[in-house]
């Protein structure tokens, strides 16, 4: 069998997300359960034993000692789950970014410009408005990068000056970035 396709890497994918929000959401539910049980002991022996009852615990040393004890495991529990909280929002931020990346360019700039020099694969200068429009577009998206900038300066100038039938391949490169959404898009669908 062959590499899996965009689909199937994806549903691998969609399905390892779903395990690890799964047991983060569950993580949740335990923490909250320990807090609220902890929190209900605390605060019910507090309630019932009075005043009277809150200064002779807190008179004796083995029982403060106890009392600071929840009450550092309570505030640990309240950190804890506000952290998993947060990983579960981020990795559904970070799900929807990724998301948003992978389908910032269409398949016509993806595949015949960025990935084409990614790969150096030749790429012909033409010259066209839309040539030119998608180069600037992959730049200032910061996608794209010269090879050396101070000899693309010096020997071409701009986009507009680069030689008709010139290939892409041998001045530009692509950045770290056009690698990662490469990496998350994955190969391109053919013409």
């Amino acid at each position: 069998m062959g590499r899996p396709g965009r689909k199937e890497q994806r549903s691998e994918g969609d399905a390892i997300n779903k395990i690890v929000t799964t047991v983060f959401d569950n993580i949740d539910t335990a923490f909250a359960i320990v807090f609220l049980v902890v929190g209900f002991v605390f605060v019910a022996t507090a309630i019932t034993g009075g005043w009277t009852k809150l200064q002779i615990v807190i008179a004796e040393p083995q029982r403060t000692y106890s009392l600071i004890a929840g009450t550092v495991f309570i505030s640990i529990s309240l950190i804890i789950y506000s952290i998993t909280r947060l990983r579960v929002a981020l990795r559904s931020q970070q799900n929807t970014i990724n998301q948003l990346v992978i389908y910032s360019l269409s398949e016509l700039i993806y595949r015949d410009i960025l990935w084409a020099i990614r790969h150096n694969k030749e790429v012909k200068f033409d010259n066209s408005a839309d040539q030119l429009r998608w180069l600037r577009l992959l730049f200032n998206h910061g996608l794209l990068t010269a090879k050396d900038w101070n000899k693309f300066q010096q020997e071409i100038g701009t986009f507009d000056n680069i030689p008709l039938g010139m290939n892409l391949s041998e001045i530009f490169e692509a950045t770290p970035a056009a690698i990662w959404l490469m990496k998350l898009r994955g190969r391109p669908k053919p013409k």
